[in-house]
């Protein structure tokens, strides 16, 4: 059946409407309101000028809050608090990187014994050995010259020899190894090539250079790339 006063279906088993007693129950017992804040009357009573509950102050200068000081030892205790720090990170930099570890042994050095002997570069110069329909030309005025150069290590240690070491001196004027010259050297003249020779080794190949046509004198000069050996030409 349906309820008189609100239409809700009841089964027959209900001797209540079941809505209109939840109604009337919310009647008797409104919801809680709100009370006043208890923290209101505190937040009110605290003077505007009151100090902050985490002070702002530097650590190195929260003793002096409530005691005034002169300036100058402000400036000082800023000074040195706030460097403090920095001061600190150098004196470890120093310490360690000048502070040699005293559990590691220093193994000995062993002399390195001196370079003795003699590398010895025999030059022969010639000016036929170019391909005069090569694309590459001598800039006028100028004249391709191609030294065959035979190298031989008398000395001890290991050195490294190529075109690159020799330079041409013409009316002491020095040239080094051209790369048109190269390139206008014909294919059957083998270059000298970079390498390392070994102590009693030899080597051969051709250098080439770009000098005047109107030189007087001439004559070569071997830059070592590593090492303190001494050198002799012959030309």
């Amino acid at each position: 059946m349906d309820c008189p006063k609100c239409g809700y279906v009841m089964s027959d088993l209900d001797a209540e409407c079941a809505r209109c007693r939840r109604m009337d129950q919310q009647v008797k017992d409104p919801p809680p309101t709100a009370g006043p804040d208890p923290l209101a009357d505190l937040v009110t009573a605290l003077p505007p000028t009151a100090a902050p509950l985490r002070s702002q102050t530097p650590w190195w200068r929260r003793d002096f809050e409530t005691t005034p000081s002169p300036p100058w030892v402000r400036h000082i205790l800023d000074t040195i608090g706030g460097g403090v720090i920095i001061w600190l990170i150098i004196f470890l930099y120093f310490y360690y990187s000048t502070t040699p570890p005293t559990d590691v042994p220093v193994a000995p050095v062993a002399p390195v014994a001196p370079c003795s002997g003699t590398l010895t570069c025999n030059v022969g110069m010639s000016t036929e050995v170019f391909d005069m329909n090569a694309f590459f030309k001598p800039d006028p005025g100028c004249m391709f010259i191609a030294t065959n150069v035979n190298i031989h290590n008398g000395t001890n240690e290991t050195v490294s020899v190529g075109g690159y070491c020799l330079k041409f001196l013409a009316d002491n004027v020095e040239y080094g190894s051209d790369l048109s010259a190269t390139c206008a050297l014909r294919d059957d003249y083998a270059r000298l090539q970079a390498v390392r020779l070994q102590p009693g080794g030899t080597t051969q190949g051709y250098v080439c250079f770009q000098v005047p046509q109107s030189i007087q004198r001439y004559g070569f000069r071997w830059v070592p790339i590593e090492g303190t050996y001494k050198v002799q030409i012959n030309y």
